[in-house]
């Protein structure tokens, strides 16, 4: 039996110093759990696979010292680009470390064809988006640059919709990969799983498991007008209600020019 409990985190920050002591909110979370997740944006099955397998070798080896952990553990950290969210996910793989906690890596895509095309939503999205509001804080408030803010808004969420289903559908098999990858939870009755994930995503809809209800970790982490847009995506509200955002993220970005 899984016991799950979702960590909604605001991961990185203005500056490393902010990412690490966002990272450290983790700290209890891992300590009391059986098994943590961190966030690993379109991983394969393959590459979760080979993961998991290292990971185990990485507790099973008493010699390892924190100064050799340190070194290796960019292999974990390499494929993200944004230097603090790096930084983050250096402290929280050191936390599961120092804890001798097992990793399970929550999103896992079988089909790396598919992992790659929702990867590029989020690259399409944010440049539609960036180029309908670039127009607007020119002063073309024309219906056409909203519809391109909101269709590009569309194809962010969608990346994110993307993700939050394949972790939440994989939920289904965590338990037995687990149990199979660690050899020392395999009789245990009910295993506590954490799963760190950003603070915009929803896995739990789409889980076919019980989850405990989420916990919003960083309680410094304030929702920008773009992660407003994103909640409203869940849900049916009309295209007349993105408008008034739009204008006031434009107005942003006339400001700073």
């Amino acid at each position: 039996m899984l016991d799950i409990t979702i960590l909604k985190t605001a991961h990185g920050g203005d500056d490393c110093r902010q990412a690490e002591l966002r990272a450290r909110k983790l700290i209890p979370y891992v300590q009391n759990c059986d098994t943590f997740s961190v966030e690993s944006a379109l991983c394969t099955e393959e590459t979760a696979k080979d993961f998991e397998r290292i990971w185990y070798g990485v507790l099973a080896e008493p010699k390892i010292k924190r100064k050799d952990f340190l070194e290796g553990v960019e292999y974990f950290v390499k494929q993200e680009p944004n230097p603090t969210i790096r930084h983050y996910l250096r402290k929280a793989y050191e936390y599961a470390f120092r804890n001798k906690k097992p990793l399970y890596c929550a999103e896992r895509w079988a089909d790396e064809a598919k992992a790659v095309l929702v990867g590029s939503l989020w690259v399409t999205g944010s440049n539609m988006l960036l180029s309908g509001l670039s127009s607007i804080a020119q002063g073309n408030e024309s219906e056409i640059e909203f519809a391109r803010c909101y269709q590009g808004s569309k194809y962010m969420h969608n990346f994110i919709k993307g993700r939050d289903v394949n972790v939440g559908k994989n939920l289904a098999r965590a338990e037995a990969i687990i149990r199979e990858t660690y050899p020392q939870l395999e009789k245990k009755d009910t295993i506590h799983l954490c799963i760190q994930i950003g603070a915009v995503h929803m896995p739990e809809i789409f889980s076919p498991l019980r989850v405990n209800d989420s916990v919003l970790v960083n309680d410094d982490y304030h929702p920008v007008e773009q992660d407003l847009v994103d909640e409203m995506m869940w849900t049916d509200v009309p295209f007349e209600d993105y408008v008034p955002i739009f204008r006031r993220i434009a107005s942003r970005l006339a400001l700073k020019r």
